[in-house]
């Protein structure tokens, strides 16, 4: 059965996909991995070795997704959020990158929410996301 995705932004005139978490809990969209490597126009050895780490380290938290477009490595919102800012630090790329990817997500984030009538319940549920996605990526909320 294919994936489809929740929402698609552009990413360095790239699309990135997001998807609803392959999960029944409350959590941030999840990003194909995939396509943001693709984004990153990173030279494809990298990002097949980027991938390969990315199974090995964070196997539990990523999930490979068979969708219309083939398999494609899907991954929470802290992967994305780790991996921008290692490429900034590798000066492969700049904050502009943070604030693209952000808004993009942030778009499905609001796609999710969007059959949730109140905004105050939307707000919450965003907030409930926030706090568990904080204590997974292993910090206090």
């Amino acid at each position: 059965m294919t994936m489809a995705p929740l929402y698609v932004g552009e990413v360095r005139g790239k699309p990135v996909r997001f998807f609803r978490p392959p999960h029944a809990d409350l959590d941030f969209p999840w990003h194909s991995f995939t396509d943001l490597l693709a984004a990153i126009d990173l030279p494809r050895r990298h990002r097949r070795a980027f991938e390969a780490g990315l199974g090995q380290s964070w196997k539990a938290d990523t999930k490979m997704v068979d969708t219309e477009e083939g398999l494609t490595t899907i991954a929470p919102h802290f992967v994305a959020q780790g991996f921008i800012e290692a490429m900034i630090e590798a000066e492969r790329a700049t904050n502009a990158l943070t604030a693209e990817y952000t808004r993009h997500a942030a778009a499905a984030m609001q796609a999710m929410l969007a059959h949730v009538p109140d905004p105050g319940a939307r707000l919450h549920m965003a907030m409930e996301c926030a706090a568990r996605g904080l204590r997974r990526a292993g910090g206090a909320a």
